[in-house]
């Protein structure tokens, strides 16, 4: 013999001889991997690194079409391919042909400098990703679970509890 609703209705004043919490798990949703990547970053510094990668595009084009003397000056005389070697440099990879020139030296360090420090920045929030609880949930009371229409799994005995609880349709 269960205590069931019904039968509590009618031993009011007596002591309760035997009680079981309801336990409710909800499915939990995670993020997807498209999700996960862009979660180191806000969305305004995302904004600010693709800007900065179209200029340099942009700088790159206007030195290499419109302004061919100073090629050399700016990109290098033996760099074949600048924009693979901007994308190679962004990414940390190895580059075949450096520039001779200084001031085209300094503008490879500078931004290599500049993209060692925003992998290192993405790696940290990554890691800090890692360690965090990435599981989205939005359940926080019953009643969310009627608005979200959840499918409400319980033993035969419990059933009267949860038609109490407005949970009669599930």
């Amino acid at each position: 013999y269960y205590a069931t609703y019904p039968n509590c209705k009618y031993m009011a004043c007596s002591q309760p001889y035997f009680a079981v919490a309801i336990t409710i798990i909800v499915p939990q949703r995670t993020l997807t991997s498209f999700q996960k990547f862009f979660v180191p970053f806000k969305l305004g510094l995302w904004i600010a690194l693709a800007l900065l990668l179209f200029i340099a595009i942009l700088v790159i084009a206007i030195v290499e079409y419109k302004i061919k003397f100073a090629r050399n000056f700016v990109i290098g005389g033996n760099v074949r391919n600048p924009y693979l070697q901007m994308i190679t440099a962004f990414f940390g990879n190895s580059s075949g042909h450096l520039p001779r020139r200084n001031f085209a030296r300094f503008l490879l360090m500078t931004f290599i400098l500049f993209a060692l420090i925003i992998r290192t920045v993405y790696i940290a929030g990554l890691f800090k990703f890692l360690q965090a609880d990435t599981k989205v949930t939005s359940i926080k009371s019953v009643n969310d679970l009627v608005e979200n229409e959840y499918k409400i799994y319980a033993l035969s005995h419990f059933v009267s509890y949860l038609e109490n609880m407005g949970l009669k349709s599930r």
